[in-house]
């Protein structure tokens, strides 16, 4: 949703370069819209909801009003800032732009964000693997490595304790890579 809107502010702004009304602008942009994500793309849908509400006599700033209550995030803040500004007589295209910028700016943020979040993912898978293969190394190269720590009560309870600890680390960042997503 919010790739989309981010299409479509870009899309006002350059009707709104071209002379085109605000309202225009954001009737205008729909059939890029179109183009881009067909008739089943989100924001084609609102402007859908849009085109409807001004046919049938609903002012403009209530329709971007309406816009902003059923969504959330940065299109809220859009329809919040663009309220205000149209009541002070705003700049449309300044604030077209600087809302474009931010919104972007969030958007790769948060795809920063995610890939951190899969990388740290593999981290954890890569490390949760690497002691079975240091111990089959060692178990291939150097034959009776382990003989001491399982023939022994002793090396019985150092290696069980180790195994709990292993599978208690394992399970929190299991724990810790689903509380990110």
């Amino acid at each position: 949703m919010e790739l989309e809107f981010k299409e479509l502010l870009l899309n006002v702004r350059t009707n709104l370069q071209a002379g085109y009304s605000i309202e225009n602008c954001f009737l205008e942009s729909r059939k890029d819209m179109v183009r881009l994500h067909g008739e089943n793309g989100l924001m084609v849908k609102e402007l859908d909801y849009l085109q409807k509400g001004i046919s049938n006599g609903i002012t403009f700033e209530r329709m971007i009003l309406q816009l902003g209550k059923r969504n959330s995030g940065e299109i809220k803040e859009f329809c919040n800032i663009f309220l205000l500004a149209s009541k002070m007589g705003g700049r449309w295209n300044e604030i077209i732009e600087n809302t474009v910028e931010i919104i972007t700016k969030k958007i790769e943020l948060k795809e920063e964000i995610k890939l951190l979040i899969y990388e740290k993912e593999l981290e954890h898978k890569i490390m949760c693997i690497i002691p079975f293969f240091i111990m089959t190394y060692m178990e291939i190269t150097s034959g009776g490595y382990f003989q001491v720590l399982y023939h022994n009560p002793l090396g019985i309870f150092l290696m069980t304790g180790a195994m709990i600890l292993y599978i208690f680390a394992y399970k929190l960042g299991d724990k810790i890579t689903q509380l990110k997503r």
